[in-house]
């Protein structure tokens, strides 16, 4: 996967919302659902805002202590599970814009 990539919701079968904090994912298809803590939340609300694999890299690294290296393979593997799970699909075709974490 590349840290240029960008990522949407899977609209219309998954629905997200970020409450108090958490990530809450539906994925209606297969009646799943899914919640994130306030970090994976943070990942999760900058890449459905358009944020760049890197740019969310670059961001979490200048917002939290740790060794790089460790935060982009944390976020990496977070991606890898929601991608797999099918609850964000690469956006090609959308350009996104530099958006912070909160």
């Amino acid at each position: 996967m590349s840290t240029s990539e960008r990522f949407r919701v899977n609209e219309p079968t998954v629905i997200q919302e970020v409450i108090d904090g958490e990530a809450i994912i539906a994925d209606l298809g297969r009646g799943f659902y899914y919640s994130l803590d306030s970090l994976g939340s943070a990942v999760w609300k900058a890449l459905v805002d358009g944020a760049s694999v890197a740019e969310v890299i670059d961001g979490c690294a200048a917002h939290f202590a740790g060794d790089r290296e460790e935060i982009a393979a944390g976020i990496n593997a977070l991606l890898a599970g929601l991608t797999a799970e099918q609850l964000l699909v690469a956006r090609g075709d959308v350009p996104g814009s530099v958006v912070g974490l909160h």
